[in-house]
């Protein structure tokens, strides 16, 4: 294309670069959305692929201690369980998230167990 002044050429190299950068734009948004709705700690993610998602859960939790769920709130007794044996990286949070099926049975398991006691029924 030929144009008849310098601002001619100018501006239409400004619009294409315009466009391109655009395009650019929303390519870098269509990433961010697809790198968002992975779900996963890569952390965790990468802990899991190396050990075993049972393995990792099993190395966070203190084997030696046992805190009633009795009158504690889910996050607490998971904080006492775990202490600051998590993944170096990995907040306790997102621990939470991540093994949220596994830590509710466990949970659930050592509420029962509680309760059993204080009725009379365990050891």
């Amino acid at each position: 294309m030929s144009y008849r002044t310098l601002e001619e050429k100018f501006l239409a190299d400004y619009e294409a670069l315009e466009k391109e950068n655009m395009a650019l734009q929303g390519k870098v948004q269509e990433l961010l959305e697809k790198l968002a709705a992975q779900k996963g700690n890569r952390v965790l993610d990468a802990a899991v692929r190396s050990a075993g998602r049972a393995a990792v859960l099993e190395k966070s939790f203190i084997r030696w201690r046992t805190y009633s769920a009795n009158n504690r709130e889910f996050e607490m007794w998971v904080q006492l369980m775990t202490e600051d044996n998590l993944p170096k990286g990995v907040s306790l949070n997102e621990f939470i998230e991540y093994f949220d099926d596994e830590l509710t049975e466990r949970y659930e398991k050592q509420y029962e167990e509680d309760e059993a006691k204080l009725r009379g029924e365990g050891d």
